[in-house]
């Protein structure tokens, strides 16, 4: 197995396809990830998802995994940037 695939196999098991997350700044939108991908500028794995509010453009957008897992400041808390949703 090619080290790129080993990376996108090791980022599915930090975070789930198919799953719903809500980024900080807007806890009341949820995000499906539907898959990962290479930032090829950097060979570094990305997460793929897609807003689901009702409405909302399908736009596709990319994050790289390092960045999705990051814990943030925010009202004086240390908080994780995207948390998963119980369905």
């Amino acid at each position: 197995m090619s080290k790129l695939a080993e990376d996108i196999a090791a980022a599915g098991k930090l975070v789930e396809t198919g799953a719903l997350y809500a980024h900080y700044r807007h806890p009341q939108l949820p995000y499906r990830v539907t898959g990962f991908t290479i930032l090829e500028a950097s060979d570094e794995v990305a997460v793929l998802y897609m807003a689901q509010e009702p409405g909302s453009l399908p736009v596709l957008f990319a994050r790289p995994l390092s960045s999705w897992l990051e814990a943030v400041e925010h009202d004086g808390k240390t908080i994780l940037r995207f948390r998963k949703l119980s369905v």
